[in-house]
């Protein structure tokens, strides 16, 4: 099956990352949860040494998907200590599990970095944080996440998703609604 055809490809290539990571989802199936929190380790570690930043995210969002999300974040958690874009990370998947307040203080971290952070950083920084605020419930940030979407605005003033967002924002959490903004 394909933890074979895996092993086939990592036979001929062991820095195939993406294979080792579709050895982990067939193991993962196969009910062989440990072995396939190996594989994903091993695919992350392949994806690391090539510096292929794509091909780590993607290791790290299936890892979460097929295993779940604190496994993802254990593996994480040392690098989001140094690097911002794993404070991103860190922040994405903590929103997917609900847990908003870590979200929010992982992205607040990256935010405070400020000029450190690349352009595309920074959007992402602010997407996520506003997206995080919105999320909060019973009742949004409302007025974290209009500051957000100010900025991110700023930055891309055509933007549909972050002119969608600062719209539903306007009229359904702040208070009273701000239609005219």
């Amino acid at each position: 099956g394909a933890v074979k055809e895996a092993d086939g490809m990592l036979a001929a290539d062991k820095n195939r990352w993406w294979a080792y990571m579709q050895r982990a989802v067939a193991k993962r199936y196969a009910a062989d949860k440990d072995g396939a929190i190996q594989d994903f380790e091993a695919a992350l570690a392949a994806a690391a040494a090539q510096r292929n930043e794509g091909a780590q995210q993607e290791v790290i969002n299936r890892l979460a998907r097929e295993i779940g999300a604190d496994e993802a974040l254990a593996r994480i958690l040392p690098r989001a200590e140094s690097e911002p874009r794993w404070r991103l990370v860190a922040a994405q998947l903590y929103h997917r599990k609900g847990d908003l307040d870590r979200a929010a203080e992982m992205v607040e971290r990256v935010l405070a970095v400020g000029d450190k952070l690349s352009p595309n950083e920074r959007l992402q920084a602010l997407a996520i944080a506003g997206s995080v605020y919105l999320s909060y419930q019973p009742q949004p940030q409302a007025a974290k996440a209009y500051d957000v979407y100010l900025k991110l605005l700023d930055l891309q003033p055509n933007d549909v998703g972050s002119l969608n967002n600062m719209a539903c924002l306007l009229v359904d959490s702040m208070s009273p609604p701000r239609p005219s903004d």
